[in-house]
């Protein structure tokens, strides 16, 4: 029977971890279905669509944009930071976004100029939280390899110890 030493147990948990991160697809999926999800609630309870309503006055919000936006500022707290590797950027974003919201209504920034600085501040986001989940992942993965070769030092040490001490064995067997 092989007895768990700390190093492996901890070896165990690293690599279910590892083993959790590394199938990043099936987790980003989860979490945009769940905000995709979210997003359909913030529609029928705001009774405003983002996809389907025409604004002819480039400051001004559509009636219900202002309880849509809450209600998706709530979503990327719930759905997506908690998930990201960037969580204080996400609240900066949504703190940036309320701030061109009310530009907008003051009328010193339009609807179109708020969407291109929300689609830059999103696009790189979107690029730094996938160069911190590749950091992480290789970090995991360097942390791995260097607990499974000190796993394997201590394995090989404790076979090269004699398990029976034929010394003692000769002198009560004389």
């Amino acid at each position: 029977m092989i007895e768990m030493n700390s190093s492996y147990r901890i070896c165990i948990c690293l690599f279910l971890l590892f083993m959790s991160v590394i199938n990043p697809v099936q987790s980003e999926e989860k979490i945009n279905q769940a905000f995709s999800k979210f997003l359909s609630k913030c529609t029928t309870e705001s009774d405003y669509d983002p996809n389907n309503t025409k604004i002819s006055d480039k400051y001004t919000l559509a009636k219900g944009e202002r309880a849509f936006l809450d209600c998706a500022y709530t979503g990327i707290e719930k759905n997506i930071i908690p998930e990201s590797y960037i969580p204080n950027q996400y609240k900066d974003l949504i703190k940036s976004h309320r701030k061109w919201t009310n530009e907008v209504e003051k009328k010193l920034l339009t609807r179109s100029e708020r969407r291109s600085r929300t689609l830059i501040v999103i696009g790189r986001l979107e690029k730094l939280d996938s160069q911190q989940k590749d950091l992480m992942i290789e970090q995991m993965q360097r942390t791995r390899e260097v607990m499974m070769e000190d796993i394997r030092k201590r394995e090989l040490h404790r076979l090269m110890q004699p398990r029976i001490n034929y010394n003692s064995m000769r002198g009560a067997l004389r």
